[in-house]
């Protein structure tokens, strides 16, 4: 799969949002391998005034990207597709094989249900993550 990943800022629902996609996939889709969307979101713990995610909680929310692209990679071949920030939350956003995958073992895979979005390095830090999942067929 080609990568080239780009950001915008622009207004989604009438507010600021800075999105990240990967618009190497344009000349690609569909992917017939991939036929369902993952969407997953985390709720900041500090949102700037304007909704967007303020520089001190960037680590934590890469963290928690990189924890939910190798879950969700390894239990249903995801490929990351973008994500958005906006609304003081961040949307992920992958194309997923199954998702069947997503609900067996709650260690690993504690992403994929709602309620469990507890991001295991903060859990040692005391901390707690607000997120949910959703997921349609595109």
């Amino acid at each position: 799969m080609t990568e080239n990943w780009k950001p915008y800022l622009c207004k989604v629902n009438e507010k600021l949002a800075s999105i990240f996609v990967n618009l190497g996939l344009r000349g690609e889709a569909p992917i017939l391998s991939k036929p369902w969307l993952l969407w997953a979101w985390v709720y900041f713990q500090n949102p700037r005034a304007d909704g967007l995610s303020d520089s001190k909680e960037a680590p934590v929310l890469y963290k928690i990207e990189d924890a939910l692209n190798l879950s969700v990679s390894r239990a249903c071949q995801a490929i990351p597709c973008g994500r958005i920030t906006t609304a003081a939350r961040r949307e992920f956003f992958q194309g997923i094989a199954c998702m069947g995958g997503l609900y067996k073992g709650r260690t690993e895979n504690r992403w994929a249900k709602p309620g469990r979005g507890i991001n295991e390095a903060e859990r040692r830090a005391g901390r707690t993550w607000a997120w949910n999942s959703g997921a349609a067929p595109r």
